[in-house]
């Protein structure tokens, strides 16, 4: 009699457990997942014991350059005398983590080419007679020095080593998939994948500026991918886009880092990513595990402020060799 209550008894929560799990996967409220998800927490914060890297240092747009320097956005000549200093300090690669997406909107700019298009004008309907200065030598010079996208251009083709992201949006309007330009599609991996490999798929990509794009040493995806309780645990390496698989902004880094070109990237999905001395275990849905170093508090990485570079305060070897984000 005992034995048959044991079994009713072992029977009873095993129908419990599995009526769990069935109502959880048809209804999408994983019980399990939020289990699983405290546990990963949990394994993260031991594991937060882990050296900072020596090889990653920051320059931070802080509190302390905004109240010096003024209101973001800045004029990108600051950013490009910011890398101008920073390449000359001889890093191995910069990570410029702003998505230029557009031309700068100079309203300066804009007034001088007004004023030229109109003394052109009034050049040829004979209303004025150009004598002394050439005034389009003038006009032409002053929308040089107004051309902050011109000088940013420059300084990242000078550098040589910087590193650009790109971001994928929703695609509210389901609007079909616009094909990559040349200088993006260039940064993409030459792997093959079928549509039903489990990847990341987007359908709708905000380049930078098509001339930054050609002028950089490689373009990276800059999106974030949550979990259901809206915490950032894993992280897409590879997405896919119109046919073609977009690196990961880090794993771009860490390729130009090691001197690797997309063609370097071996990727079988749901288990491996491979480029040069890099490793990457994947799960199920092609995404890699995050490893935090600590607390969003915790200074785990070396920075310096905004200010501080442009102020001449920081050491030349603090760059050098590194990765500068």
């Amino acid at each position: 009699m005992k034995e048959k209550k044991g079994f009713l008894f072992d029977a009873a929560i095993g129908l419990v457990l599995t009526l769990v799990v069935a109502g959880s996967y048809l209804t999408g409220e994983s019980f399990l997942a939020g289990v699983e998800f405290k546990a990963y927490d949990l394994r993260a914060k031991l594991r937060q014991t882990l050296k900072s890297p020596d090889e990653i240092v920051l320059v931070t747009i802080d509190d302390e350059s905004i109240a010096q320097l003024g209101r973001w956005p800045w004029p990108r000549t600051r950013v490009a005398a910011a890398l101008d200093l920073i390449s000359a300090a001889g890093p191995k690669v910069i990570g410029l983590n702003v998505l230029f997406s557009e031309p700068e909107q100079n309203l300066g700019l804009i007034e001088v080419k007004r004023l030229e298009e109109r003394y052109r004008e009034l050049l040829s309907d004979k209303k004025v007679v150009q004598k002394g200065a050439d005034f389009t030598v003038e006009f032409a010079s002053a929308a040089a020095a107004l051309d902050s996208d011109s000088k940013l251009l420059a300084s990242i083709r000078s550098a040589g080593d910087v590193v650009m992201p790109l971001f994928f949006a929703p695609n509210t309007t389901h609007s079909k998939v616009t094909p990559a330009p040349a200088e993006i599609s260039s940064s993409s991996v030459h792997a093959q994948v079928s549509a039903d490999a489990g990847v990341t798929t987007l359908e709708k990509m905000i380049p930078p500026v098509l001339a930054f794009a050609e002028a950089s040493a490689g373009l990276g995806h800059s999106n974030l991918f949550v979990e259901g309780d809206g915490v950032f645990r894993r992280d897409a390496p590879l997405v896919l886009y119109d046919g073609a698989l977009y690196p990961s902004y880090a794993l771009r880094l860490a390729m130009a880092y090691y001197g690797l070109s997309p063609a370097d990237v071996k990727f079988v999905p749901g288990v491996e990513l491979a480029a040069g001395p890099l490793r990457i275990p994947l799960d199920g849905d092609s995404m890699m595990a995050v490893t935090f170093l600590g607390p969003p508090t915790a200074d785990t990485i070396k920075r310096a402020s905004f200010q501080a570079v442009m102020g001449g305060n920081v050491s030349p070897d603090f760059f050098k060799d590194r990765i500068v984000l």
